[in-house]
């Protein structure tokens, strides 16, 4: 309550807190139940998935569930921007963006490169939003690569064209 805290400064302090304690929350219920869904849990006790499990349950579209849990997978998959998210270190928008912008690495990338990768966005989450660390696919492959950057970046942007194409079409009824 505002009547409590003596000053503005600790009414904003206790917003800022509130956000990263909802970050917290937020990448535990992701991370539980992308660990649901990969021990079948929703299936060996209703017969069902979890993302229909979730969306009967929680009132939340199919849609909703299984971005919720596609989200824990990817944090999952991203242990260090999984702890991130976790301590509240990245609040959850970030989350989502820094692993799609490392969803975007070269496969043939060892693991220590990508640990690395997750490190410095980990870092860039301190002072970028995430529409800002969505764009710095490309300085990441810059820093992690400088040898080979423009290389890499122009067959991911290949892959992106070859995937657009393809999923590219018209139909007349």
């Amino acid at each position: 309550p505002r009547h409590l805290l003596a000053s503005g400064r600790d009414q904003l302090a206790v917003l800022r807190e509130a956000l990263h304690i909802n970050a917290r929350v937020d990448a535990w219920q992701r991370q539980w139940a992308a660990r649901l869904d990969t021990g079948e849990v929703a299936w060996n006790e209703h017969g069902a998935s979890t993302a229909t499990w979730l969306a009967d349950v929680a009132n939340l579209t199919r849609r909703e569930a299984a971005a919720l849990i596609k989200a824990g997978q990817e944090q999952t998959r991203f242990p260090i921007i999984g702890d991130a998210a976790a301590s509240g270190q990245v609040l959850p928008a970030q989350a989502a963006a820094i692993t799609h912008v490392l969803d975007q690495l070269p496969s043939e990338f060892p693991t220590n490169i990508v640990d690395h990768a997750q490190e410095l966005m980990a870092d860039f989450a301190r002072s970028h939003n995430s529409a800002e660390l969505r764009r710095l696919t490309g300085r990441l492959l810059e820093i992690l690569a400088p040898d080979t950057a423009e290389e890499l970046e122009a067959a991911r942007l290949q892959r992106e064209e070859r995937l657009a194409n393809r999923n590219r079409h018209l139909t007349f009824t």
